[in-house]
């Protein structure tokens, strides 16, 4: 991962800008959630997450998980692409507290130009890096 990111600089920049640009507590532990799940997989996105798995891990309904989501989408602290139907896990990657909007990459990934929008591809079905 690039030295400007890491785990400890993701979650300390999170928190300050909270003082700022405040989330719902749900927001944030999703944000909090999938911190931990990116950082459990070396940073190498997307992450594919059922809604019932994260609404449990959270424990909220599925619509205050929804509610969420959409929160950390509108606020640029997440990429998001739907599942394709109820039984397919969605996809999630994590965009960088740091450095505002950049996609969070693994170490393997950042020296690979366009790995964020290699990344995006992978979301949308087409070729990955």
């Amino acid at each position: 991962m690039n030295c400007e990111y890491g785990f400890f600089n993701e979650f300390t920049a999170f928190f300050r800008r909270q003082i700022t640009e405040p989330l719902s507590c749900n927001a944030r532990m999703l944000w909090l959630l999938l911190l931990h799940r990116s950082n459990e997989t070396f940073w190498n996105g997307p992450l594919h997450l059922a809604t019932k798995e994260l609404s449990c891990a959270l424990n909220v309904s599925e619509s205050a998980l929804n509610r969420a989501r959409a929160e950390l989408v509108d606020k640029n602290y997440l990429l998001y692409d739907a599942a394709s139907n109820q039984y397919s896990p969605g996809q999630y990657l994590l965009l960088s507290a740091v450095v505002r909007g950049e996609i969070i990459v693994s170490r393997a990934r950042a020296g690979v130009e366009n790995a964020g929008t290699e990344l995006m591809k992978a979301m949308k079905g087409g070729d990955s890096a």
